[in-house]
């Protein structure tokens, strides 16, 4: 499909066999696994594979053995959720007596090249400490984790300097694909945790001019704590920079013999309005509309 419409991505196939719709055709779907990752009709057109397990509690120590293996011999990124949910993290209490990433650092899933660990809403201070900011990534999803979930604790990963990027979740989310609205919801990640702060719930219940200024307090300092975080340019880098670091090795940079990917904008049309900084339009509005040209693997479509 990716190739049928002239777009570059990589795809992991849903690995699971205690639990969830693909555990009776996990083979299969590792099969598929390797036949795209040898595919070089697939690799010249920009499509890549990935080993996707689907998170610590659909997947056995033994398929867990099966993907660290396959990743070493095909040198593949491996793809999962982890500490997505109550239900996972009870699973993992019980079944091993740890955490779900203390029982992916048990099973060598950690000790692996490239990482992407998506959610980690779960995860605790100590759970982070176990990723390496040269080979993990945590996958951040805003939209869709304060429907299902609550979002990621991404102070910590700043703090702690564990890389994370931008996602979608796409079918949590109402099956949107749009980047740019979850990098304008993270800009406001700061003023939301002034509404549910002690202040907040003070001022809600007094509503005097002393609460509403602690209130006030609160709100501009949790802004000053997420000040770092809300510039364009840090935005972005989480949708396209460790990004293409994680896909491939070398990735997310332009240079001979790359599959370049790039996008072409019209800044003179109305979205872009009033267009004085543009890398603030591209992580706070939505600007498909003023889109160009596309170069996707190196050759442009349209």
């Amino acid at each position: 499909g990716l190739l049928d419409v002239g777009l570059s991505g990589v795809v992991a196939p849903t690995l699971q066999d205690l639990a969830g719709p693909g555990a009776g055709r996990w083979e299969a779907e590792l099969e598929a696994t390797e036949r795209i990752a040898r595919c070089d009709r697939r690799a010249r057109g920009g499509v890549r594979a990935a080993l996707g397990p689907h998170a610590t509690d659909t997947v056995s120590p033994e398929l867990f053995d099966l993907v660290t293996d396959a990743a070493r011999r095909l040198g593949l990124p491996v793809h999962l959720h982890v500490a997505q949910s109550f239900e996972e993290h009870a699973a993992a209490q019980e079944r091993h007596g740890c955490s779900p990433l203390e029982l992916l650092e048990r099973q060598g899933v950690l000790e692996l090249g490239r990482v992407l660990l998506v959610h980690c809403v779960f995860a605790s201070e100590s759970d982070l400490r176990r990723l390496d900011p040269r080979r993990h990534f945590v996958g951040v999803c805003p939209f869709s984790q304060i429907q299902f979930a609550f979002p990621t604790p991404v102070g910590a990963l700043v703090e702690l300097g564990v890389p994370w990027v931008i996602g979608t979740d796409c079918v949590a989310s109402n099956d949107s694909m749009g980047l740019q609205k979850e990098l304008a919801l993270l800009g406001g990640w700061g003023a939301l945790r002034a509404a549910f702060s002690s202040e907040g719930q003070e001022h809600l219940r007094a509503g005097t001019s002393r609460s509403a200024e602690a209130l006030e307090a609160r709100r501009r300092g949790a802004l000053d704590v997420w000040s770092s975080q809300v510039h364009a340019d840090v935005l972005l880098r989480r949708a396209w920079g460790d990004g293409g670091r994680l896909a491939a090795d070398g990735g997310g940079g332009l240079r001979p013999g790359a599959l370049a990917n790039l996008v072409v904008y019209d800044p003179d049309h109305p979205c872009f309005w009033p267009g004085d900084d543009v890398l603030r339009t591209l992580a706070y509005a939505d600007t498909s509309a003023a889109i160009w040209a596309m170069m996707v693997a190196g050759r442009w479509r349209g």
